[in-house]
């Protein structure tokens, strides 16, 4: 079988994961930086990305199928029969692992976030039903002064 197909979608698709890595790495960063702005656009790099990766994987299996092969886990038999293929598939399991934690990570982080942004409005909504109101509609706290006065001897 000629194997120049399956290289280069098996080439193609490890581009298309060390680039999610290093979108998972920019949503990191924006995740700590709370830069909401970047995390949208990653957002959207993110999911083309994604889809562009269920493409190159549904293209490897179509080349499975298309060369006869009725048993999909047959392909990584076959795979290891090329050092070429092996060492790419090996290397593309590897990056999807790691790629899979990141992503992981970055959900945890997003936990956290949520989780102290809860315990915050917790903490302003019991404020404000004790009678007080901590914040004005603007979202600012007002500035007010105790009031005194100093009696000069």
């Amino acid at each position: 079988m000629d194997n120049t197909l399956l290289i280069r979608t098996l080439s193609d698709e490890q581009a298309l994961l060390r680039a999610a890595t290093q979108t998972l790495q920019a949503e990191t960063r924006a995740l700590h930086d709370g830069d909401m702005v970047e995390l949208e656009r990653i957002t959207e790099t993110k999911q083309q990305q994604l889809s562009r990766l269920a493409e190159a994987d549904r293209e490897r299996r179509l080349w499975w199928a298309q060369h006869g092969a009725a048993d999909p886990y047959g392909l990584v038999k076959y795979l290891r029969s090329d050092a070429t293929a092996s060492r790419l598939f090996d290397e593309n399991l590897a990056l999807a692992a790691a790629l899979r934690q990141r992503n992981l990570d970055n959900g945890t982080l997003i936990a956290l976030r949520l989780r102290a942004t809860q315990n915050a409005l917790a903490v302003l909504h019991a404020a404000n039903n004790g009678g007080g109101t901590p914040y004005g509609r603007d979202g600012k706290q007002p500035l007010s002064m105790p009031r005194f006065s100093i009696v000069a001897q």
